[in-house]
């Protein structure tokens, strides 16, 4: 005799899963939201800032990453940061 999908014993309904329903997608994202914002710091790390705001600075000069300045981080968070800062000239 065929069962179906709900009764199967690898249904989601018999796993309970909490994504099953509508309810459990946003009350996965606040418990979420909660734990990262209590065990996140608030307050900024300034020198990784400006180390990252320096180097998009450098590029829009002209510089290129890794043969005319050191960077420990890859050329995308630069290229990336440099999008909004204006040029002034």
């Amino acid at each position: 005799m065929m069962r179906n999908a709900a009764e199967s014993p690898g249904s989601l309904d018999r796993l309970g899963f909490v994504c099953a329903n509508a309810a459990g997608i946003p009350g996965v994202f606040l418990i979420t939201f909660i734990v990262l914002f209590l065990g996140m710091t608030r307050i900024p790390n300034l020198y990784d800032e400006s180390i990252v705001l320096t180097g998009a600075t450098r590029v829009l000069a002209g510089q290129v990453i890794h043969r005319d300045f050191y960077a420990n981080y890859g050329p995308g968070q630069f290229h990336f940061d440099c999008r909004p800062i204006p040029d002034f000239r």
